[in-house]
């Protein structure tokens, strides 16, 4: 029945955007018709303003508002310049009724109508903007477009007839759009832009601004799944591909009215094809297509570092089978606690047909930190050290070590270790070191005791000075080796003279030395193996003095005997060296101990040598 309506009304469809009824404030006032009549004559242009030859002009009778048909009052042609010239049919271009007539043309393939009156003056220039009407025609009774549907924009002239500006044809989604030059004048329509198709009722034209019946080449329709609900699907014809809405829905302009084959096609569906004539609506059931459900496992977070877990860690697993509608049973979580890298986890779901798939992820878990050790060089063989160098070596059995780290402040920055680290505070402390793998396991901080002394101790010597010293005097042995960190080293902290040990504290008769300079060398050592050196040279030497008090001691000590001792001594008062180192020499051994007598006599020829 709708096929027959349709060719009925032969689906014109029409965009109506004014009507007729002339405007009083338009018309012209008109003089005595029994005068003799006026020619209409006027210009011609383009949106530029140039002249345009070969415009044929028609003026006709407005008695169509009241009676069918229209009657032409005159025509004309324009020349080269534009120019036309029209003798009327009847006095002054009105109709018998005294009513002024309406003037149609066609410019640039655009049909023009415009109000004449009384007018014998009529110009008109292509204007600048044409007028457009756009718009959006369904299916009647859906919410489907309506593609394929003629539509024409114009004027309504009577109940019956309609004076056309401009056309087109719904494209795919049921759109149009227009362009036009819209009339001057208003229609006794009251809503003066109207869709309307050729179908007349009650002599009025089928109002249908959005909705139509639809187009005589078109098929539309809808497809659900075999439960009922709509499909998002693609559908092929003629070497094309279309696709359904939200809601399944489908229309498509075949091009002519025949059967043509359709396939639909969806996800999870089987296809199905079939041939389809134009009209609808179709209802296109598609069945599920029975696969086993696709498993997704999934992690309760991302991995921690590096690609890497450092913590036990939780697999989900989801299944979507191709049917939506049944139930599938899907694996529990299983957690991973378990070290390695690249751990297969699978878990399977199976649906309500017995279908099973599967899916995993792969995990590499580290939960270990890596393992630091630090050597402090080089080797000695106690706690205290003058040099020392800190190297560090760490390891980690699965994800590997990332960096490694150390500080000198009790923790509060740290630096990269990328090298054995010298150390140079001095003191007693510790060193703090740890490692981080790739997984981001920290290791908990090590310390590395330091003793580090590297400061030389100071010494100070009371005696012997750097002086001269008559060799009848006594000096003893006195130096003092200090170190504020490690401490002195008592075994490797000595003094010599001339070569030979001496002890700190020592008593020494200098004229038991050789007359002359002599060396006096202190060396002292601390813990940490530090050492100091002092060294420097003092004069023993004899004088008349020296050698008179070097005599009297010998003498009080018992080594030269009384008279003799008495002789010796008034040669000494009286400076008779010669005669003093002869009685010394004759009572060598005998009254003068030798060892006495050898000192007395070095003692005496070294003044005889520098008198």
């Amino acid at each position: 029945m709708r096929r027959r309506w349709a060719a009925r009304l032969g689906l014109a469809v029409l965009v109506v955007l004014l009507g007729l009824v002339y405007s009083p404030s338009a018309r012209a006032e008109w003089e005595d018709p029994f005068v003799t009549p006026y020619p209409l004559e006027g210009t011609i242009t383009d949106e530029t303003g140039a002249p345009v030859g070969g415009v044929t002009l028609t003026a006709v009778s407005p008695y169509i508002l009241y009676h069918s048909g229209q009657r032409e009052l005159g025509s004309a042609t324009t020349d080269a310049n534009g120019h036309y010239r029209m003798e009327p049919f009847l006095r002054f271009f009105n109709d018998q009724n005294g009513i002024g007539s309406y003037i149609t043309f066609q410019l640039k393939g655009y049909p023009v109508i415009r109000y004449l009156g009384g007018r014998t003056q009529f110009d008109f220039q292509f204007p600048s903007t044409l007028g457009r009407a756009e718009g959006k025609i369904t299916i009647e009774g859906t919410e489907l477009p309506n593609p394929g549907l003629p539509v024409q924009v114009g004027m309504r002239m009577n109940k019956g007839e309609i004076y056309r500006l401009g056309t087109g044809v719904t494209d795919d989604q049921g759109r149009y759009a227009i362009s036009y030059i819209p009339a001057d004048f208003t229609t006794y329509d009251e809503r003066g832009a109207v869709v309307v198709s050729e179908y007349t009722q009650n002599n009025r034209f089928y109002d249908a601004t959005s909705a139509l019946p639809a187009a005589p080449e078109t098929v539309y329709g809808y497809v659900a799944s075999s439960y009922g609900f709509p499909l998002k699907a693609s559908i092929k014809s003629g070497g094309r591909l279309y696709s359904t809405d939200e809601r399944g829905g489908f229309a498509i302009r075949q091009g002519d009215t025949s059967l043509h084959p359709y396939k639909f096609t969806a996800d999870g569906y089987v296809p199905y094809e079939t041939t389809l004539g134009p009209g609808g609506p179709q209802v296109i059931n598609l069945e599920f297509i029975n696969v086993p459900p696709t498993v997704t496992a999934n992690t309760d977070r991302n991995p921690d570092r590096n690609g890497w877990y450092n913590r036990d860690v939780t697999v989900t697993f989801e299944a979507q089978d191709s049917n939506p509608y049944q139930t599938v049973t899907v694996d529990p979580p299983k957690t991973v606690t378990t070290e390695g890298k690249d751990q297969l986890i699978t878990g399977s779901a199976t649906d309500e047909g017995g279908l099973t798939g599967s899916g995993s992820i792969s995990i590499s878990l580290d939960k270990t930190p890596p393992a630091t050790k630090a050597f402090l060089g080089p080797v000695t063989s106690g706690s205290w050290r003058s040099t020392a160098t800190m190297t560090l070596t760490a390891e980690d059995s699965l994800s590997g070590v990332d960096t490694t780290e150390y500080s000198l402040d009790n923790g509060q920055t740290w630096t990269a270790y990328k090298m054995p680290v010298n150390l140079d505070k001095e003191g007693s402390y510790a060193v703090l070191y740890l490692s981080l793998d790739i997984a981001g396991n920290q290791e908990v901080p090590k310390t590395l005791a330091v003793q580090l002394d590297r400061t030389a101790p100071v010494i100070q010597v009371t005696a012997p000075l750097k002086e001269r010293y008559r060799d009848s005097a006594d000096l003893v042995i006195s130096y003092k080796a200090e170190d504020g960190l490690s401490g002195i080293d008592p075994a490797k902290t000595a003094a010599t003279l001339d070569g030979k040990q001496v002890a700190n504290g020592t008593s020494l008769a200098l004229y038991t030395l050789p007359l002359g300079t002599h060396t006096f060398k202190v060396t002292a050592v601390d813990q940490a193996g530090n050492e100091a050196v002092l060294e420097y040279t003092f004069e023993t030497f004899a004088d008349g003095t020296s050698l008179k008090a070097l005599f009297n001691r010998f003498a009080g000590d018992g080594k030269i005997k009384a008279p003799i001792a008495n002789t010796l001594s008034k040669k000494l008062e009286d400076n008779q060296l010669k005669p003093f180192l002869s009685l010394l020499k004759a009572q060598r051994g005998k009254a003068v101990e030798a060892i006495a007598a050898d000192y007395l006599e070095r003692d005496a020829k070294a003044l005889m040598g520098a008198d």
